[in-house]
């Protein structure tokens, strides 16, 4: 999915790439017994709230992570505290 924008905080723009979002998300809810399965449903979850909430395709950073975080604790809320702690919104 290249049609999405992810602006950082230094103000460059990056194709957002859903398998850098999975991988984090992996690595968030490696301590789970179906970490892989729940990895890619949490993933089409925060990807499909990313899709249906801008007007443009540019997403700031904070709120990538925000959206995230928030799907995360909704599910597992250590593995949303893992994720804050290695994607710290700025």
């Amino acid at each position: 999915m290249n049609s999405l924008l992810v602006k950082n905080e230094a103000g460059a723009i990056d194709h957002f790439v859903r398998e850098k979002l999975l991988l984090s998300i992996y690595d968030s809810l490696k301590h789970r017994k179906n970490s892989i399965s729940d990895s890619i449903a949490i993933t089409d979850t925060i990807v499909a709230k990313l899709i249906s909430k801008p007007s443009t395709p540019l997403i700031e950073r904070n709120v990538l992570i925000n959206i995230s975080h928030e799907v995360l604790a909704n599910f597992d809320k250590p593995a949303a505290v893992h994720y804050l702690a290695y994607n710290p919104i700025k």
